[in-house]
């Protein structure tokens, strides 16, 4: 594959929550991969963000890029349409490939907003989306990629870059734990229930592969995800109502 893979993340630490061994393993299968940073937290917090998200793509060996421009939390209109429009920017560029981004129904407002802007980015371009869940869950998985006990230590050393998040919350705990239980229920959600189907390793990340095309936004095929060949055609399964229906937060207007 050739061209960059862009990471679209909601706050500092998402790409080390949310997919942290693919985005590891997309670098070192010599991938350019770009981890754009949408929003820096609350203003005393930006430095020592901006400190540990640097911290995280040193060690990834992956380029950031922060947005400068802010709006205010409770803004989700205005977060959406500054996501829009930066990852417009870099697709603008014409070498972005492959776009890594939360599910639209990620079960937190700036979650869901970011996904809603790369989905609006993306249409009418050929640009492959994968769509993980940190907060929610993926209903409709089609990739994933295994992960063995040097994937997971690694995930958990780019997480420990955000010391001050880390420090919050039990992160760290959550990727093992989240791939391992991954690892057993991908093989049937991806591959289809009562597929006789075990994937290698311990653990694994899950993903919902789509593509825009027509008009509609068509899921990938099932797959184990190559991080060499990360992108591949998708399937005639269209999923455009689920990904632009209203999420669950919306529909009660629940978005505290």
């Amino acid at each position: 594959m050739t061209g960059r893979v862009l990471h679209v993340s909601p706050h500092a630490d998402d790409e080390a929550v949310g997919c942290p061994a693919l985005y590891r393993a997309l670098s070192d299968s010599g991938l350019t991969v770009v981890n754009l940073l949408t929003s820096l937290g609350h203003p005393q917090d930006h430095a020592r963000r901006r400190a540990e998200a640097q911290r995280a793509s040193d060690l990834a060996g992956t380029e950031l890029v922060v947005v400068e421009e802010s709006v205010a939390a409770s803004d989700l209109a205005g977060s959406e349409s500054l996501v829009a429009r930066a990852v417009a920017d870099q697709l603008a560029r014409g070498d972005v490939a492959a776009v890594l981004a939360p599910s639209p129904h990620d079960n937190h407002p700036r979650h869901e907003a970011v996904g809603r802007a790369v989905l609006g980015a993306l249409e009418g371009t050929d640009v492959t989306l994968l769509l993980y869940a940190v907060w929610g869950s993926l209903p409709l998985p089609t990739a994933v990629l295994p992960c063995d006990d040097a994937a997971l230590d690694g995930a958990e050393d780019l997480l420990r870059c955000y010391a001050g998040e880390v420090d919050r919350n039990g992160y760290v705990a959550l990727i093992r734990h989240r791939a391992c239980a991954a690892r057993v229920l991908a093989a049937e959600q991806v591959f289809g229930f009562g597929a006789a189907q075990e994937l290698p390793g311990v653990g694994a990340e899950v993903f919902t592969e789509v593509r825009h095309r027509g008009g509609r936004w068509l899921a990938g095929v099932s797959r184990v995800i190559d991080p060499g060949a990360l992108v591949a055609e998708p399937s005639d399964r269209d999923v455009t109502a689920w990904l632009t229906a209203p999420s669950a937060r919306d529909l009660v207007s629940w978005h505290g």
